[in-house]
């Protein structure tokens, strides 16, 4: 797999956990969108998506990063970094 589409399937598994956890729709989720900010997630529905992401992939995000994600961009940078 190509670090294309690993990119694309880390966003769709990232995608997938924000709809499971906030229950929004899919057409609300950019990149820059803001998980907190712009779609209302608290810590604890931050922490629910990053624990689905990390099940889903087999990854372990470091805590201090995850503290930095704002955007959905962030979370699929620290993804991708993590994954590599």
């Amino acid at each position: 797999m190509n670090q294309y589409s690993d990119s694309d399937h880390y966003l769709e598994v990232l995608r997938q956990a924000i709809i499971d956890v906030l229950q929004c729709d899919i057409s609300e989720l950019q990149l820059d969108t803001s998980i907190e900010g712009d779609l209302g997630a608290d810590s604890l529905d931050a922490y629910q998506i990053l624990a689905i992401v990390q099940e889903e992939l087999g990854i372990e995000l470091e805590t201090d990063r995850v503290e930095e994600i704002v955007t959905i961009e962030d979370a699929l940078n620290l993804i991708c970094e993590t994954a590599e």
